[in-house]
């Protein structure tokens, strides 16, 4: 299949030398991408497909998303102040799912320091992610995961070849992996 298939999908530019790289074979959706600022890039590898998803990423931001990664519902995904969210090859995404590299207002300390600087999101490759998930600054999804319906992930940590689920999210059966496929 020759190059990407965009249908229904907005990209708004609100900045200068911001990149929007599409692998062969990518299919966008109902889907919205906003850049703010400058020097943001989203890089979708080859044969993705994205539905009703909406990308806002600003002051540098970086959002990869790996080959044969699948969103199949509404996701948001908020990349600010010049962080990185990054997810892995052959991930699986349900419906109703916001990730967030950041709080979008500061909060101070009584010397009037930031104490909630953004950070990083990784999501390891073949990670199944359900429905009405939030996975928030500074969590990493280690790979052949599973992270359950209506989890909270709250900056931590979480094993290769886990289930994660839980408000706030914990790791309650390791040494699994998963198969789209019903068997």
């Amino acid at each position: 299949m020759g190059g990407a298939f965009v249908w229904r999908t907005h990209i708004k530019n609100n900045g200068k030398n911001n990149c929007l790289v599409l692998g062969e074979g990518c299919r966008i959706y109902d889907s919205q991408i906003q850049f703010f600022g400058e020097n943001n890039t989203v890089k979708i590898e080859h044969d993705c497909v994205l539905k009703n998803v909406d990308i806002w990423i600003s002051n540098g931001g970086i959002v990869e998303i790996g080959h044969n990664t699948h969103f199949s519902g509404k996701m948001h995904m908020a990349c600010i102040e010049g962080r990185k969210i990054h997810i892995g090859d052959r991930c699986l995404f349900s419906d109703t799912i916001t990730f967030r590299t950041g709080d979008s207002h500061s909060i101070l300390d009584n010397e009037g320091n930031r104490i909630n600087k953004a950070k990083d999101i990784t999501i390891g490759d073949h990670v199944w992610i359900g429905q009405q998930v939030i996975v928030l600054k500074g969590s990493t999804v280690g790979s052949d995961s599973i992270v359950g319906t209506g989890s909270l992930l709250t900056g931590k940590t979480y094993d290769s070849n886990s289930i994660i689920a839980g408000i706030p999210a914990k790791i309650v059966k390791q040494h699994v992996s998963w198969d789209p496929r019903t068997l």
